[in-house]
C-alpha cells in the first residue's frame, strides 16, 4: 500500500495541505502498472513544460501545521534538506532538459541542479524507512481528526459504548457489535466508512482506521494505531501501523 501515517497516503496528505492540485506522480517503470491500478492521480503522465513544472519529493510527510509555513516556490529555486531535494520549481526553459520519465533517477535533476537557486527546507519531515512514519502517526491522527470532525453516521448495536463522543468519528457503513467499547478520552478516534467492529472489541484513541475493516471479536487496539483500507485485525496492537489490506 501506499505510506501513511493516520489516514491519507502521504501523497493525499500533500495534496490536501499545498491545496494545490497533483498533475501526476513519476515512479519507476518497473513499478508502474501496478502503481497504475492503485493511484487516483496519473501515473507517469505526459506533460507539458511550457508552463514550468514543480516537483515534490514523495517521500515528504507534510503536516497542515508545517505547510501553513510553505509558500509557492519561485522559478529556478530547489529547497533542500541536507542533500535531498524536497521540491523544485523548473521555468519552462529548465522543465524543456528533463525527462520526466527519469525523475526516480538521482542525476536527471542534479543536472539542472547548478542552474537552480538552493534555499533551505531542513525542517521538511522526509521519510526513508518506513518505521519512521510511526513517529509521526499521533501528530497524523489528530490533524485528521480535526479535518474530518465529530460524526455518528454508522450503526451502533445496543451494547455498543462509546467513552467521549465527541472525539469519535464513525463513517456512513460501519457497523459496531455488541459489547463494543470505543475509549477516546486519551484521543480521537477515526472510523471510516464500511468497517465493522465485533463484539467486545476495544479501540483507544487516537486511533484511526480505514474503510473496509474488519476488527476480530474481543480485540485491543491502543493508542497510536494507523490502519489502511481492508485490514482484519485481532490481538493487541499498540503503535502500530498497516498500510492496507493486511
Amino acid at each position: 500500500g501506499d505510506p501513511r501515517a493516520g489516514i491519507p497516503s502521504l501523497a493525499q496528505r500533500l495534496a490536501l495541505n499545498l491545496h494545490l492540485p497533483i498533475a501526476g506522480q513519476f515512479v519507476r517503470t518497473g513499478i508502474a502498472e501496478v502503481a497504475k491500478t492503485r493511484a487516483a492521480i496519473p501515473v507517469n503522465p505526459t506533460l507539458s513544460a511550457a508552463d514550468g513544472l514543480i516537483l515534490i519529493n514523495a517521500r515528504w510527510l507534510l503536516l497542515a501545521s508545517a505547510a501553513d509555513k510553505f509558500t509557492p516556490p519561485l522559478p529556478d529555486t530547489a529547497g533542500l534538506a541536507a542533500s535531498t531535494i524536497v521540491w523544485v520549481h523548473l521555468s519552462p526553459q529548465l522543465a524543456a532538459r528533463i525527462d520526466p520519465a527519469r525523475l526516480h533517477e538521482p542525476r536527471t535533476l542534479e543536472a539542472v541542479l547548478p542552474d537552480l537557486r538552493r534555499v533551505s527546507a531542513a525542517s521538511a519531515t522526509l521519510i526513508d524507512r518506513p518505521w519512521q512514519l510511526l513517529e509521526h502517526q499521533r501528530a497524523a491522527i489528530l490533524e485528521d481528526f480535526a479535518r474530518l470532525g465529530p460524526a455518528s453516521d454508522g450503526h451502533a448495536l445496543p451494547g455498543a459504548h462509546i467513552l467521549a463522543p465527541d472525539h469519535v468519528h464513525i463513517a456512513p457503513g460501519v457497523k459496531l457489535w455488541p459489547g463494543v467499547v470505543l475509549d477516546a478520552q486519551a484521543g480521537p478516534i477515526i472510523l471510516q466508512r464500511d468497517t465493522t467492529v465485533r463484539a467486545n472489541a476495544v479501540i483507544t484513541g487516537p486511533t484511526a482506521i480505514g474503510p473496509d475493516c474488519l476488527i476480530r471479536t474481543a480485540a485491543d487496539i491502543r493508542e497510536d494505531c494507523s490502519l489502511g483500507p481492508g485490514c482484519r485485525v485481532g490481538g493487541e496492537l499498540a503503535n502500530a501501523l498497516f498500510l492496507g489490506h493486511a
